[in-house]
């Protein structure tokens, strides 16, 4: 069950990202979808394994269900989250894209608590909420950098 939903919510994350106008080229989504990817990953890493706050199940499912999260749903949605608030030039939509990716991100994590697939000891959904403010922000961020190293190459 737990891989079946994962699989499915990958797949419309993947849909819907592939279906919008994309004003970023292949090459800076690239980057951006990598630095998300790294963060996350390393993140996950510190705080399941090194410090012990969140349970991961060891069965297979419920752990492929966790990578599929960690490393294809949360980067794709991240990115979709900096496509959007890059096109819109209203601070009210920026604000409403930014909110709802997180309340999206922080509806994922609940499903995997109620699936049992983690289980948080000494973590909560607002420290998960703090970290995908910031994960979201890194896209953001690496956006920005990304533009002005392009903006120093182009003008030499």
């Amino acid at each position: 069950m737990e891989i079946a939903v994962f699989f499915f919510l990958s797949w419309l994350a993947i849909s819907l990202f592939t279906a919008i106008n994309k004003d970023l080229s292949i090459v800076t989504n690239t980057f951006i979808f990598l630095i998300i990817l790294i963060v996350s990953i390393n993140f996950s890493w510190i705080i399941n394994d090194e410090l012990n706050l969140i349970t991961l199940r060891e069965e297979w499912t419920p752990y492929t269900a966790y990578l599929l999260n960690r490393s294809i749903l949360i980067p794709i949605l991240v990115l979709l989250q900096v496509n959007l608030f890059i096109k819109t030039h209203s601070y009210i939509k920026k604000g409403i894209i930014l909110v709802s990716s997180i309340i999206i991100l922080l509806m994922i994590s609940f499903i995997s608590t109620q699936l049992n697939i983690i289980e948080f000891k000494e973590w909560s959904l607002w420290l998960e909420a703090i970290y995908l403010i910031c994960l979201n922000l890194i896209g953001l961020i690496s956006y920005t950098l990304f533009n002005k190293i392009k903006g120093v190459q182009e003008s030499k």
